[in-house]
């Protein structure tokens, strides 16, 4: 008895001398310190800001904020960049920079306001490697945007010049000097006409060393690895509904376009497909050509239908790498072989309320072989179907999550050159999902 009134009182003194409490549910709340340090940093700006002005969100740049913090000058310490707009005078816009001393006390680095109906675009960089920063503040005004160009030193901002631009592009940051590649659209041709410029920061000056006006309004600018030995740029030019490629390779002397060329099909619907990417990781650029279904059946998007990868290779010219026929709803790919493009050909059709998607291929003299079907239907469904159990069928996989069996029906006298085989049917399927 002696031993639990000790324990008690032990217990008792140590309550009382740690001033101990029970936690309460809202001690418990506390925001993220994220979003603390978000608040305080906008408290922070908002303090520099004048009557008139009140920040703002770019409306051209991925990931917009309407301010962010950033090490500008590798001191460890980050600064904090704000955009403002001048809330009586609509067409002002313009960028802040903050910064510590050495007493954590924020003052202005930089604030500079431009001419301009919204910011479209900011960067912070050295474009040329000479340790001195550049900053690059892009504004709409009318129908074209504006670039202004400043060089950041020693707290100093040096005006370097504004560049007109629709689009734009910095090439990457390879350790070499950066380019800044702009595309400034022909409103006035009712046909449609780029003009794509190339400009290198030469001192205190930029320097356009490469201009060309294409057919059709720019659509998108990508910079890469073009071939196994050139560098150089991906244009894709829209014309009314309809896109072109151009491929601009660097060489010593400048630029020479080496592919310009039509695509066969409207793109202008397919918002999400990118025209050039790395598709199989090898560091070099493909350009994606679509390729219609001679029957669409009337259900099926531009987004199923196959699209073939190629890469450009001096001097043979165009390569393919990869085609993939892509079913989101049904939750699968399915890689075609390479030694399978020549003369294929697929269409899209249901029958008795199953959804088929038919390979054939064209022959020399003209006629068509039927190679093989493929089909995606639930567990239960198939179980059921004797007629399809019965014919030759193969079972490519299945998904358990949405209850899909993935089959394939072979025809008889397959060409045997294409070795097409219930082993390469199944390692040419990817599932991936699924509604």
């Amino acid at each position: 008895m002696q031993k639990k009134w000790l324990l008690f009182l032990m217990v008792m003194i140590f309550c009382v001398g740690c001033q101990f409490e029970l936690p309460t549910p809202e001690s418990l709340i506390v925001s993220p310190k994220t979003n603390e340090d978000k608040n305080n940093q906008k408290q922070i700006i908002t303090g520099f800001l004048m009557n008139d002005e009140s920040l703002t969100v770019p409306t051209g740049m991925d990931n917009a904020a309407a301010y962010m913090s950033i090490d500008i000058d590798d001191d460890r310490k980050e600064e904090l960049v704000a955009f403002y707009r001048n809330t009586e005078k609509n067409f002002e816009h313009g960028f802040m920079i903050l910064t510590q001393d050495s007493d954590d006390q924020w003052h202005i680095m930089q604030k500079k306001t431009e001419i301009g109906v919204g910011i479209d675009y900011f960067e912070i960089t050295d474009l040329n490697n000479d340790g001195r920063l550049e900053v690059l503040f892009g504004l709409k005004s009318g129908d074209l945007k504006s670039l202004y160009c400043y060089e950041l030193a020693e707290d100093t901002l040096t005006d370097l010049g504004r560049i007109q631009y629709e689009s734009i592009l910095l090439t990457s940051d390879d350790g070499a000097s950066r380019q800044i590649v702009t595309a400034v659209n022909d409103v006035s041709d009712m046909n449609g006409g780029s003009q794509i410029n190339i400009y290198d920061l030469m001192g205190h000056q930029f320097i356009c060393v490469y201009e060309q006006v294409f057919d059709g309004y720019c659509k998108s600018i990508t910079y890469g690895q073009i071939s196994q030995s050139q560098q150089g740029f991906g244009l894709a030019m829209l014309h009314s509904q309809f896109l072109s490629v151009v491929l601009l390779a660097e060489e010593e002397t400048g630029y020479r376009i080496i592919l310009e060329q039509p695509l066969a099909f409207d793109y202008n619907t397919l918002q999400d497909t990118e025209i050039f990417s790395d598709i199989n990781q090898d560091g070099i650029l493909e350009v994606c050509y679509l390729i219609p279904p001679e029957d669409n059946n009337g259900l099926h998007e531009v987004d199923d239908y196959l699209k073939v990868w190629y890469q450009w290779s001096d001097p043979i010219g165009l390569l393919p790498m990869q085609a993939i026929i892509s079913n989101k709803g049904a939750g699968y790919d399915f890689v075609l072989p390479i030694a399978w493009l020549e003369g294929i050909r697929y269409a899209f059709r249901t029958e008795s309320g199953m959804e088929w998607v038919d390979f054939s291929v064209e022959n020399e003299d003209f006629s068509v072989t039927m190679l093989f079907s493929l089909l995606v239907m639930d567990q239960y469904s198939w179980q059921q179907n004797e007629s399809l159990k019965n014919a030759n069928m193969v079972v490519l996989g299945n998904n358990p999550v949405s209850d899909k069996v993935y089959l394939a029906l072979l025809q008889d006298n397959l060409p045997i050159e294409m070795d097409i085989t219930e082993g390469r049917l199944i390692s040419c399927l990817r599932i991936n999902g699924g509604k």
